[in-house]
């Protein structure tokens, strides 16, 4: 290959590797633009411009800035609601359908952190529960929902729907979405009959935690329900110690006169001699908790 050969060749090749690194360095400003704008507009939330530009960068077409937005919105936001509140929640429900995963989760882990004003956002978070079961958006969604309470009823079909979800490998995953709807579902109860009755058809194929949290959101809804009691022993009589103390320390979250003591008591008499002295520490304490309501 001639000298001049290779120069043609070595060009366009810097070229490429010039302009890639300009690139990488003007992500970088900009995101750096980003953060300063987000310190100005947290040291003051009126400051109109600032967060005029860091709307902008919520429709950029880089999706790592248009992230880094999100989480500098949502913090500023979050810091002033009485005055940021009402205006930045409808810009982060509108990231709710981004087409990038990261943005779609950020914006949902955001809207958890404004209380009631997030209310607005219930039915876009159902759809995120809905459409992501797979990713860190859906489990998010599920656990805000849950912390909104009654204005997040609507929400209840499908936190109940989501128990179902089974992973690739046809199993139900239990670390997966079950473990944030059954939470949602225990906060937002008590629940009327026909959510019961759903929840009740679920108890067979939940297992540890989340048979728990079902379990317990069913008493709250109908207190001394037999087959939902039944259900908690057989969480506290789990070989597994972490389900056996999730369980008790969710049990102690509810009034005793919400279980059929006929079934309970004698499942937490066994954990209260469990080998595990943490199992069997929270087994004698809920043991004393209910024998001393029968005293009363």
């Amino acid at each position: 290959m001639t000298r001049a050969m290779s120069c043609l060749v070595l060009v366009p090749f810097v070229l490429f590797v010039a302009c890639f690194a300009i690139g990488c360095r003007t992500v970088r400003e900009e995101i750096e633009h980003i953060h300063s704008l987000g310190d100005r507009l947290e040291a003051n939330p009126t400051d109109r411009q600032s967060l005029a530009e860091i709307e902008a960068y919520l429709h950029h077409s880089d999706r790592t800035l248009r992230t880094q937005a999100v989480s500098t919105l949502g913090n500023a936001g979050a810091k002033h609601l009485d005055v940021l509140g009402d205006e930045v929640v409808p810009l982060l429900i509108a990231r709710l359908t981004d087409d990038d995963a990261y943005v779609r989760r950020y914006a949902v882990v955001h809207l958890g952190h404004y209380g009631s004003k997030a209310v607005p956002a219930v039915p876009a978070l159902i759809e995120v529960l809905r459409n992501n079961k797979f990713a860190d958006s859906g489990l998010f969604a599920a656990e805000v929902l849950g912390n909104l309470g009654t204005p997040a009823l609507p929400a209840v079909p499908e936190l109940i729907q989501s128990l179902d979800y089974r992973g690739v490998d046809g199993k139900v995953d239990q670390a997966a979405i079950q473990g944030p709807a059954s939470e949602a579902l225990f906060k937002l109860s008590p629940l009327g009959a026909e959510y019961v009755a759903e929840m009740q058809k679920r108890l067979d194929r939940l297992f540890g935690e989340p048979l728990a949290l079902v379990a317990l959101a069913i008493l709250k809804s109908q207190p001394k329900n037999t087959q939902a009691t039944q259900a908690l022993a057989r969480v506290l009589a789990d070989q597994s110690i972490p389900s056996v103390i999730a369980a008790l320390l969710n049990i102690n979250r509810v009034p005793t006169d919400l279980f059929d003591q006929n079934v309970l008591v004698p499942a937490l008499a066994k954990c209260s001699q469990s080998p595990n002295h943490e199992a069997r520490d929270l087994g004698s304490e809920q043991l004393a908790r209910f024998k001393s309501q029968d005293t009363r």
